[in-house]
């Protein structure tokens, strides 16, 4: 018992490490790109308005579509407020993904798993990433299924292999 608590302690404080060194930090502060939609068309707050805490900030979001172009998810406002994120002294990870699980599939190629996809789709993230250099990661979205999803058997492994391909070209 109290070696597999203690090697779960290694393991656990080696991850919490490894989030704190090259991920969001402890206090990663989410910034929401829906905020005018969601609040009456109330503005977004400022980048200065928010915690001095934040160890860095979360920004929602990119979306990818079928045909590989980026795109930001919610408001063409949102260019203005991911730069002034950009622009702060923290590190910025955006949420980026398919509006679906559905999508997911059909990009990782639900069956058997078609990596021409995948190679233009890192082609469309990568020229928008070019775009904004301050971006210092990814946060994947709408990858949990729902009552509609059909049965994908190679989901997790298609993923897998998405994410060594994503690595690999966008370093």
């Amino acid at each position: 018992m109290h070696i597999s608590l203690y090697f779960g302690c290694i393991i656990f404080s080696s991850l919490i490490s490894t989030i704190y060194s090259l991920g969001p930090g402890p206090s990663g502060c989410f910034y929401d790109g829906n905020v005018n939609a969601q609040c009456n068309r109330l503005s977004s707050p400022p980048v200065s308005s928010l915690p001095e805490k934040c160890s860095s900030f979360l920004y929602d979001g990119l979306t990818v579509d079928l045909n590989y172009n980026v795109y930001f998810s919610y408001d063409t406002n949102n260019k203005t407020q991911l730069q002034s994120l950009i622009k702060s002294s923290k590190p910025v990870f955006m949420y980026i993904g398919h509006v679906s699980r559905e999508e997911w599939t059909q990009v990782l190629g639900c069956g058997t798993f078609i990596k021409v996809n995948v190679d233009m789709e890192m082609e469309g993230i990568k020229a928008f990433l070019d775009d904004y250099p301050g971006i210092k990661g990814l946060i994947l979205y709408c990858l949990e299924p729902n009552e509609n999803t059909k049965d994908c058997p190679n989901f997790s492994h298609n993923l897998s292999v998405y994410l060594s391909v994503m690595k690999k070209k966008i370093p």
